[in-house]
């Protein structure tokens, strides 16, 4: 094993999901049969759906068929939480060279193509919507100021998971250390 290697495009979906998880209160949305795909919802965000997206789009033709399965998704998702209107967010990570344009199929819904963490800079659109982006995924700490951050997650990570054990949640408290962990290596790989 030669170690843990993570290239840009996890980079960026990290920093995504952390930003749109802790900054703006979104939560997962659990979409069986979607590989690549991370769905997020906040129903007080003008933005109802935010989805990152993964996967490889090679052309066009993958680009309508993958709106197409969202749209579905999304029809579905409206008549499950009786919302008239729902914008989605789409952002996707891995685009081809054969993809032409990512023009908004629906009004409303806005596709946005991201392929480095100076990409959030350079997208006046994304910035517009949300503002404080490239501020909040821009992680810079050094030294002790790390060190106190890595901690402080360590002790309330420990608490919780005390907490949630006492409390006959042995799951819970399972999952909240792994999320403990996965936000410390996060937070140790952009820094490395």
């Amino acid at each position: 094993m030669d170690g843990i290697r993570i290239d840009n495009k996890e980079i960026i979906i990290m920093n995504l999901v952390h930003y749109f998880v802790t900054e703006k209160n979104y939560n997962p949305v659990v979409v069986h049969g979607i590989n690549d795909e991370i769905w997020l919802e906040n129903m007080d965000s003008d933005y109802k759906i935010v989805r990152i997206v993964s996967r490889y789009i090679h052309n066009d033709e993958q680009l309508g068929f993958n709106r197409f399965r969202s749209r579905q998704i999304a029809k579905k998702l409206k008549l499950k939480t009786l919302s008239f209107k729902m914008n989605v967010l789409s952002i996707f990570v891995d685009l081809g060279d054969n993809v032409k344009t990512l023009d908004n199929d629906i009004p409303g819904n806005v596709s946005f193509a991201v392929s480095d963490v100076a990409d959030f800079e350079k997208n006046p659109a994304l910035l517009q919507v949300f503002p404080d982006i490239v501020e909040k995924t821009n992680h810079s700490e050094e030294g002790i100021d790390l060190l106190f951050k890595i901690a402080g997650i360590g002790i309330l990570v420990a608490v919780l998971h005390q907490v949630l054990v006492k409390a006959g949640r042995e799951d819970q408290a399972m999952m909240t250390t792994l999320a403990g962990l996965v936000i410390v290596l996060t937070i140790v790989i952009k820094e490395i």
